[in-house]
């Protein structure tokens, strides 16, 4: 397939307008008649006219079966309307809103849909081959001074199976829990895009580009990655061992060990805690341990965030690459554990026992709160590690932004190339390791 010759996979090289037009609206005769032009207009007959309209305002309306292709409806509000069947290929769509609307069966080959928003969109068995839903880039005024703001394509919650994305780029696309079961991405870029939380089951990605690709909680059943690029992907929770990995690149990707699974009692609880996660705590539940014995378990590539862990035996345990994000571990025996690379936003490890832990890489900063919406609320939220013991941990090269330290045991930590900046520290601070070498294994 030959596809148009494009900037970087991120590239944002299109602007929507200078200034705000006016929405603009047709009629159901008028619509017809501009879609009779339009079709004129591309077989060159007498009398015809390009369907071009900037800001165009369809939303609700009954678009289903109309012919349209090449047509130009950049920045037009179409969401829930009915477009089962139509034809868009090689339309300009860019940064139009299709939230909500239904697109079953739509063609919409090499179309632009760059910035475009698809939340919500029923887009079963349609076809998407070689279109580019790459991020778009809105200017607007504000106050007599322009500015630029870049506008992400969105099908968070979308339903596209068996949709054909064939060779289209979605790079930095947000997927996150759509309905992709079945769906042909053979040969699509989708650097950098989000597919948290998505329903991937019988999804072809066969030569796909997904270098830096985030997958957490998704469900992979019988999904096909052969010789796919997912080099430095996110692939947290994801049950590798049901999908079809021939030769692909998983180079510096984050995946579960096949080696060294969980016993099958919290393999079924971290299935719950998946559901809580992607469903905002509408389904599922979430992981809650309190005083177990969990001794070096391999939880190495789990998605825990908001688990609880509290006052467990977790001498030895792996939490690498782990997302902890708010997790409570607090009071844990947690000597000897490794938590390289771990995401430690926010947690709390207060009163836990981090004797000899390993740190290195990891992030304990503070985390930006946000209100139900999703909203920024202004709030941070630092992580907790008051009263701990943290006798020869490694913190190399780990980030403790405004960490609250105070009653801590710091005696004898490695921080060489750690950021301290903001931490509440003891108010003697032992001393610490700056430039030995620190546990390496």
């Amino acid at each position: 397939m030959s596809l148009p010759t494009r900037k970087g996979a991120a590239a944002i090289d299109r602007e929507v307008s200078d200034r705000p037009a006016e929405p603009v609206t047709l009629s159901s005769s008028e619509l017809l008649q501009a879609a009779v032009a339009h079709r004129s207009y591309l077989e060159g007959r007498p009398n015809g006219k390009l369907f071009a309209y900037k800001g165009l305002a369809l939303a609700g309306r009954n678009l289903s079966r109309l012919q349209l292709p090449r047509a130009v409806l950049v920045g037009a509000d179409l969401s829930s309307a009915d477009m089962a069947a139509i034809i868009l290929d090689q339309a300009d769509l860019f940064g139009a809103n299709l939230s909500g609307a239904d697109l079953n069966g739509a063609c919409l080959r090499r179309a632009d849909l760059r910035g475009a928003n698809l939340m919500g969109a029923k887009l079963r068995d349609a076809t998407f081959r070689g279109a580019d839903l790459r991020p778009g880039q809105l200017v607007f005024w504000l106050g007599g001074e322009k500015r630029v703001r870049d506008k992400p394509t969105s099908l968070v919650n979308a339903d596209l199976a068996n949709a054909d994305f064939e060779g289209a780029d979605l790079s930095q696309v947000t997927l996150t829990g759509a309905n992709l079961r079945g769906a042909n991405f053979r040969a699509a870029a989708l650097f950098g895009a989000n597919l948290s939380g998505a329903d991937l089951s019988g999804a072809d990605f066969t030569d796909a580009r997904m270098k830096g690709a985030i997958l957490d909680n998704a469900e992979a059943a019988g999904t096909v990655f052969r010789h796919a690029d997912l080099r430095e992907a996110q692939l947290r929770n994801v049950a590798t061992a049901s999908a079809d990995f021939t030769g692909c690149n998983l180079m510096g990707a984050v995946t579960r060990p096949l080696k060294q699974p969980l016993p099958a009692r919290f393999e079924a609880m971290l299935r719950e805690h998946v559901r809580w996660i992607t469903s905002n705590g509408a389904a599922g539940r979430r992981l809650t341990l309190e005083g177990e014995a969990l001794d070096g378990l391999c939880f190495e590539a789990c998605d825990l965030r908001g688990a609880v862990l509290k006052g467990c035996s977790l001498t030895k345990a792996s939490f690498r690459q782990c997302e902890l994000k708010l997790a409570d571990l607090s009071g844990s025996r947690l000597r000897g554990a490794d938590f390289d690379g771990a995401s430690l936003l926010g947690a709390n490890l207060a009163e836990s026992d981090l004797s000899d832990a390993r740190f290195t890489r990891a992030n304990l900063s503070a985390i930006e709160l946000v209100d139900a919406q999703g909203r920024i609320t202004g709030r941070r939220w630092p992580a907790d590690l008051r009263r701990a013991t943290l006798t020869g941990a490694d913190f190399r090269g780990a980030d403790l932004r405004e960490a609250r330290l105070q009653d801590t045991d710091l005696s004898d930590c490695n921080t060489a190339g750690a950021n301290l900046t903001g931490c509440a520290l003891p108010d003697a601070t032992p001393t610490l390791a700056l430039d030995k070498p620190g546990r390496t294994g």
